[in-house]
């Protein structure tokens, strides 16, 4: 995969904190997610969010890595990590966004797992 080229690249030759390889590394961890492994998949999200730990106005960006996780949480059926996630993913993006359609979508993702869970 091309994608995995670049990235092995980008980890050697991008700056701490590079956005270009942050989102390269999302990307792959959607990709993943799909395609191969939850778990690779959680390893390249925690590494994009760890790059981009306390860099300024990226709070849609880790809104969506925390929506990303939050999946996989749900799929591996850990549903207090995976709230924790979407919750804090819906904070953030109705900081910056306010209501819009990923804000709904969060929003009933935060239902699905309360009903889940049994606790609604």
């Amino acid at each position: 995969l091309l994608l995995e080229k670049f990235v092995r690249i980008a980890r050697t030759s991008e700056k701490v904190g590079s956005e270009r390889l942050s989102n390269a590394l999302v990307k792959l961890g959607q990709i993943y997610r799909k395609t191969r492994s939850i778990d690779e998949a959680m390893e390249l999200f925690d590494e994009a969010l760890q790059m981009q730990n306390g860099q300024d106005e990226n709070e849609l960006w880790v809104s969506e890595v925390m929506l990303h996780k939050g999946s996989i949480f749900e799929c591996r059926k850990q549903y207090p990590k995976s709230l924790a996630c979407y919750e804090e993913s819906l904070k953030l993006r109705k900081s910056i966004a306010g209501e819009d359609e990923v804000t709904a979508d969060t929003m009933k993702r935060v239902g699905e797992i309360h009903r889940l869970r049994g606790s609604y």
